[in-house]
Order: C-alpha cells, then structure tokens, then sequence
C-alpha cells in the first residue's frame, strides 16, 4: 500500500511538473502574435562596412494581410545582443503605411565606406545604428521606449506591446526557442518567401544575401502634372524652330 501510494505521487509531481513546461512554453511565445499582421522581413547591420553590400543597414517589414495597416503611433527599437533595455535614443517613431501584401523598406544609419544604394525607401532614419553580427530588433504597438528588459535582459519580447521581435547572432532575448544565426557584413537574416511566422526566430529566419524591398508606392513614378488651359495650334507651334511647350 505504501508502495502503491508512492508511485501514485510520483506521478501526479511529473504531471504537475510538465503542465508546468506546458504553461512556461505558452507563455514564453505569447507575445508575439504568430497571427499578425506585420512582421519584421529581413534585417541587415553591415551597411558600409568592410566587406558590406549596402551602404545602409536596413529593416524590412511586411504585411500579410489583405488590407493597409498604418503604421503612425508604432516604432521600430533596437537593443545590443547582450543589452538589458531598449532606449529611447535607439527607438524610431514609425510614419506611413504598409499596402496589403507589400514590403515597407526602413533605410538605417549608413557606414564609412560608400557602396550600393538600397532601393527608394519608404522611411529613412540615422538611427538606430544596427550591428553588423548581432542584436535585436522590436517592432512596437507604442512609440515609447520598451525600457528595461525583466530576468537580466531576456523578456523584452513579451512585453504587451511588442508586435513582433527578432534576436540574432546570439542574442539574449528572442522569440522562440533560440535566436536567429549570426550575420556579417555581407549578409542579413530573413524570412522565407511565404513569410512564416511560427513564431521561432531559430526556425523562421535564415543568414542569406541582403535583399532589400519597398513598398510598390516608394518605387512608383511621380504623378502627371495637372492639366493646364488648353492651347491654340499658334500657341503650340510658336514662332521659332522648336515649340515654345
């Protein structure tokens, strides 16, 4: 019988202790909302460093859904690999929108060397300066700085807030189970072509070639200028050899 009994809470204390793993694993993803809208596409740290293919570093978004998002009140902010806190001082206010099932290239600091000009950008900004190995960047519901990060800086990324979060090069905080690969100065981390958001930084972002995309309206030619009174045949050929329109 006191066999019996002792087998008995054993069990119920492994039971008790894997709802426990089941609760922390749901938790530890909670954050971040495999199910938004806008994700962080790529990102590259090496611009115009030794070796680099951009000039600039860069931040690409991208928006799944079928309709715009706006992006006014959100920020993009970056923290150091092993940084306990996002500052102020590294958090970029977001303005514009993200058309449906379209990119939003955000154009970053720029290094010392002079090489390729990123495609035209949807928003421009020289800060935050990004590294070119390892980091972390958070996309924000709020324009205020994510502060200080709980457990020695490594749960940032569930803060209420935070739409979507990224760690690479290993970093102390990410989404997931790990973070993504390191990068270096020819290379960016990205997402495949379907965008998966599992969300596992580890599993959803791969080290690749830089491949930076805007919107389809950042690249779009200008306008006609309006229409204007129209003119008589005499206006139009005018006296000399060419038309003075």
């Amino acid at each position: 019988m006191i066999k019996q009994r002792s087998r008995l809470m054993a069990a119920l204390a492994t039971c008790g202790l894997a709802g426990t793993v089941l609760v922390g694993t749901a938790v530890a993803q909670a954050a971040v909302d495999p199910n938004s809208a806008v994700v962080i596409n790529e990102v590259y740290g090496g611009g115009g460093n030794n070796n680099a293919v951009y000039t600039n570093d860069f931040v690409e978004l991208y928006n799944k859904s079928s309709a715009a998002v706006p992006l006014a009140g959100w920020s993009l902010q970056y923290a150091s690999s092993t940084g306990t806190s996002f500052s102020a001082a590294n958090t970029l206010a977001l303005s514009g929108t993200i058309p449906a099932n379209d990119y939003f290239l955000i154009k970053l600091a720029a290094g010392s060397n002079n090489i390729l000009d990123l495609p035209t950008a949807d928003l421009e900004s020289s800060t935050p300066l990004l590294s070119g190995t390892a980091g972390k960047v958070a996309l924000v519901s709020t324009t205020a700085a994510l502060g200080s990060c709980p457990d020695a800086g490594t749960s940032c990324s569930l803060k209420a807030d935070v739409i979507d979060f990224v760690g690479w090069g290993g970093a102390n905080d990410y989404a997931g189970t790990a973070p993504a690969g390191a990068t270096t100065n020819p290379t960016s981390i990205s997402r495949n072509g379907s965008h998966a958001n599992t969300p596992d930084n580890a599993a959803d972002f791969t080290v690749g070639a830089p491949s930076p995309v805007a919107s389809a309206e950042a690249g779009a030619p200008p306008p006609p200028p309006p229409l204007t009174e129209p003119k008589t045949i005499a206006q139009i050929q005018g006296t000399g050899a060419a038309s003075p329109l």
